[in-house]
Formats: C-alpha cells, structure tokens, sequence
C-alpha cells in the first residue's frame, strides 16, 4: 500500500473557474500574494510580520536594535542582509514579484589582504566557498538538447 505521506494529489481549478473566482473575491488573490511572499521570507530567514514595512514604526518592529531583518541562523541560503523587489501584475491582475536578495559572505567586510591571510590560516576554505556559489548560482536546463545551438546539432543555421 502506497504511503500517504509520499504522494499528494491536488485538483487545480481550470482558467475559467479561476478567472471566476478572482471576479467574485479579487481580494483574496492579494491575501494569498501576502502570506506567499512571508513564506518566502521565512525560508530565506529574514523576518517580515504582516504589517511589514510600517511595523517599524512601532516600539517592536521586525529589526533588531541595528536596523537588521536578518534571523540569526539565516534561512536556505545563509544569511540574508537584505531583501528587496517590486510587484507586478499580470493580465487578471495577479500578482508577482521581482526581486533581489542579498546573501552574506563570509568575507564581506574583509581586504583582500586579511582574506588572504584567513585562507593561510585556514579558517576560510577555497573549496568549500566555490562549491557553494557553485550551488547558488546554479542553472539546471530542462532539454539540454532543446538549447543547443542548430549547429551544434548538427543543423545549420
């Protein structure tokens, strides 16, 4: 018998019923915009309550005393300094988000020189900080083959 927990089913309403239901509760597409972008938040561990940004307003905001949103274990990417984007909408209105995150080094606030010497000391690792921007930036291609130039098909152009 097949686990449940290893397989999920979820019946995803076509464009017209969708369409439909943005008309009745268009409201309802921002509150869901909202609670996406603090997951987001969550996962990158950078703190963000609902009212952010004019909760710091407030005697307790989402920074620490030096102005920093940045939870202090960092989230799936490390640590993250800062978080910025922009909205967009789409055709029906719905929303999407363009933005920037800004992940901290471990060497950020150091010279050239002082990085230098904490490689000799070995308390930086050269492997170590390639292999993780490696992953980070990392790009996978769906079809490889898809993307190949004709010529390198064996096509011409």
């Amino acid at each position: 018998m097949e686990n449940v927990a290893d397989s999920v089913e979820i019946d995803i309403p076509n464009y017209l019923e969708r369409l439909g239901a943005i008309a009745r509760q268009p409201l309802s597409v921002v509150d869901g915009y909202r609670l996406e972008l603090k997951r987001f938040a969550d996962i990158l561990g950078v703190r963000m309550c609902p009212e952010c940004p004019r909760c710091n307003n407030f005697l307790y905001g989402c920074q620490d005393m030096f102005g920093c949103n940045m939870r202090p274990l960092g989230g799936i990417l490390g640590g993250v300094a800062s978080l910025g984007g922009g909205t967009e909408h789409q055709a029906q209105g719905a929303p999407h988000l363009h933005c920037e995150v800004h992940v901290v080094c471990v060497y950020q606030y150091c010279t050239l020189e002082e990085i230098a010497q904490k490689i000799r000391d070995q308390l930086l690792n050269v492997e170590d900080l390639v292999r993780y921007n490696e992953h980070l930036h990392k790009t996978d291609i769906l079809d490889d083959e898809a993307q190949q130039l004709p010529s390198a098909r064996g096509g011409g152009l």
